[in-house]
């Protein structure tokens, strides 16, 4: 049950960062920020469960989430950046953690 819950989520990642792909048509616009609160929550949440795979189709929103995470960071509110801290440590970008951690 938690799996199915799990790909339900990166589907739905994956149905933001297509609308994205959609309405910004140009790369150097999803090159800007856009990462919600809903991509962070998504993020911290999957954060719980590596030893589930992201789906092949949820990969690419994932990665980008990941990537926005680590460029806007300094955006973000302190809820926000807690979370980012503990997600990124957890994947291993213990750098940008440690970076959030002392901006906290």
């Amino acid at each position: 049950m938690v799996k199915n819950a799990i790909n339900y989520l990166d589907d739905r990642i994956q149905d933001d960062y297509n609308y994205l792909k959609r309405y910004y048509k140009k790369e150097e616009d999803l090159k800007k920020n856009h990462l919600s609160n809903i991509a962070i929550h998504y993020l911290y949440g999957r954060s719980f469960f590596k030893d589930i795979p992201v789906s092949k189709r949820s990969k690419e929103a994932y990665d980008y989430f990941m990537e926005q995470s680590e460029k806007y960071w300094l955006s973000q509110g302190l809820y926000s950046k807690g979370m980012m801290a503990l997600y990124l440590s957890r994947y291993d970008k213990s750098q940008v953690a440690a970076d959030i951690t002392k901006s906290l």
